[in-house]
């Protein structure tokens, strides 16, 4: 399909004193290949760099679900109604299903909902920490 998608725009040129062509900035050559993608992100002068608490997350020894659910909390990458209306999903109400208080958040939904800050401090209080929970779900992985 992408194929016959780059066959049919290549019939048309923009200009029609020069040839169009499909440049990779990452690569000086022009076209894309993995391997100057690879490079780019294996690079340590460039803008991508993970903290060490986002490293962390791999490293623990919890089961791999667990580290991809931390992982995408992490990123702000769980599907919820907020990160939804983001990507223009359209729902009846964004607010928190457990409370309808607030807009639900993965900050809320884990730390912050009424309903759910009552099994945190109950769990935290196992483990002797107890104290305010942060609604902001990267400042977790730093009490660890």
């Amino acid at each position: 399909m992408a194929a016959a998608f780059m066959a049919d725009i290549a019939e048309f040129q923009i200009q029609p004193a020069s040839r169009d062509l499909l440049l990779w900035g990452l690569d000086t050559g022009g076209p894309y290949s993995t391997k100057a993608t690879y490079s780019f992100l294996k690079d340590g002068d460039n803008q991508v760099t993970e903290d060490s608490d986002f490293k962390s997350i791999w490293n623990l020894k919890i089961p791999p679900r667990a580290s991809a659910f931390s992982w995408r909390l992490f990123k702000n990458r769980i599907p919820t109604k907020v990160n939804l209306r983001r990507r223009h999903v359209e729902l009846p109400s964004y607010n928190c299903p457990l409370c309808d208080e607030e807009e639900e958040t993965a900050g809320h939904i884990l730390y912050s909902c009424i309903k759910t800050r009552t099994l945190w401090w109950e769990t935290m209080s196992w483990v002797n920490r107890v104290g305010p929970f942060s609604t902001e779900p990267r400042d977790h992985f730093k009490q660890f």
